[in-house]
């Protein structure tokens, strides 16, 4: 080329021959722009510190540094062509296909790797031309043998696995460990006594099949069943089963807000709600020798039956029967107590039932007493009005009395009945009971406790 004008100020050479535009010696432009070592031979672009044949620095620490090779048919644009440098600070080496094309490595002139625009990455035999491992990015399957695998891990081929001792897959004996064809995987295929243990990083025995027998093991190499299991058993994360190490106890627990449910021959027979946590029992229950205990402050609720308009509560949660001492007394003077009163009582819920026996001194003469007999040391508190019986007789119980039953003789009859109202009864008349007679009476009081 001919040099034309006089030499600018940013081109620096050792000399320069105006004809025919050639230069001799170092040459520099705009400093380190482009820069020649003649003594060397090496040019360098962005640098004059040349450190090989062709020296390429980035002097901007914020930017990427790049060579950049484009053609006419891709264009000459920065997303044209080949890029190969220095990425993330100058740590990261780079080589990027900017077409939508594949980008291959070639050794004695034959293809070795090839990486698809699509991401797919191959390995070649050594003629260039089959690839022998094949990566399908989209389906995301690796192929040994095959450039269409059909699952995460394809091997067409022999696949060998070798220790310093053993042949992988038939041990020291040359017994068949584990065949594989195509309907199963077939381990001890000849039948020795072979026990077959499968470890993890913290579980020596995570499956272990006792080759003497059969048993199969999880968590320990004793199965003593032929399922034993050392530990908690999930199914669907729905069931665990636990057994708690040092004790008798088992639990079966759900993990899940699913139903759990017990079936026989295709009926169900328990079923416990997800979302109430209510156990039904279907065919009922039946206790061939025990009693049905429920907590304290449990019981049964009848809300599966009917109700009347007036109904305040379905739940039965307090049931009770015993004996206790009824005390009487009397503020007249011709009656009194012998020590033989008994009384028994039922209680469900807060109605409570109780049955009196009362015996009392013998009477004298044909005159009877005068007063009130009243009854104390009831089991439980009066709270409402109650009600009892004697013959044909009835009381009213009155919270107003608290525990005592006012009770007196009758003046028409020689029998004893029950106060059928008020605080303060009348005052007891003369009885027609003839001559001296043991008196007692009987009686069924039903009241209302808190």
């Amino acid at each position: 080329m001919a040099y034309i004008g006089k030499k600018p100020a940013d081109i620096i050479a050792t000399a320069v021959d105006t004809t025919t535009g050639t230069f001799s010696g170092d040459l520099t432009v705009d400093t380190n722009t482009l820069y020649v070592d003649s003594a060397n031979n090496r040019v360098g672009v962005g640098t004059t510190s040349l450190t090989n044949v062709l020296h390429v620095h980035q002097t901007d620490a914020t930017s990427n540094s790049y060579v950049h090779i484009t053609q006419a048919d891709g264009g000459s644009g920065g997303s044209d062509g080949l890029s190969i440098g220095i990425e993330d600070g100058g740590v990261n080496a780079v080589i990027r296909n900017r077409e939508n094309g594949y980008l291959r490595m070639y050794t004695n002139n034959t293809e070795r790797m090839r990486i698809t625009s699509g991401g797919d990455f191959q390995l070649y035999e050594d003629t260039g031309t089959t690839p022998k491992l094949f990566w399908d990015s989209s389906e995301e399957r690796l192929g040994i043998g095959t450039s269409s695998p059909n699952a995460t891990l394809q091997v067409d081929g022999t696949l060998t696995v070798r220790s310093s001792s053993n042949q992988a897959f038939n041990d020291s004996s040359n017994a068949n460990n584990l065949t594989m064809n195509d309907s199963k995987a077939h381990f001890n295929l000849d039948g020795v006594d072979k026990d077959f243990q499968v470890s993890s990083n913290t579980v020596t025995n995570a499956l272990f099949v006792q080759g003497s027998n059969g048993n199969v093991g999880i968590g320990t190499a004793s199965p003593i069943s032929k399922l034993d299991v050392t530990g908690a058993i999930e199914a669907d994360d729905k069931i665990t089963i636990a057994y708690e190490a040092g004790s008798s106890d088992w639990e079966l627990e759900s993990t899940s807000g699913d139903d759990f449910t017990i079936s026989r021959n295709g009926s169900q027979k328990l079923l416990i709600d997800g979302s109430t946590s209510q156990t039904t029992l279907f065919g009922g229950l039946y206790l061939s020798s025990a009693n049905l205990i429920l907590a304290n402050g449990n019981g049964i609720d009848f809300s599966a039956n009917g109700n009347a308009g007036g109904m305040t509560s379905e739940l039965l949660d307090d049931y009770e029967e015993g004996t206790f001492t009824p005390v009487f007394t009397t503020d007249g003077t011709d009656f009194t107590q012998t020590s033989t009163s008994t009384g028994t009582y039922t209680k469900i819920g807060n109605k409570v039932t109780v049955h009196l026996i009362m015996v009392l001194s013998a009477s004298s003469g044909a005159s009877g007493g005068t007063g009130n007999v009243l009854v104390t040391g009831l089991p439980f508190t009066v709270s409402t009005d109650g009600f009892g019986v004697f013959a044909s007789g009835r009381i009213t119980l009155t919270a107003t009395l608290g525990s005592y039953i006012g009770t007196k003789l009758s003046t028409t009859q020689a029998d004893v009945k029950f106060l059928v109202s008020g605080a303060n009864p009348n005052t007891l008349l003369a009885s027609q009971v003839n001559g001296n007679i043991t008196p007692f009476f009987t009686s069924t009081i039903t009241y209302f406790t808190s």
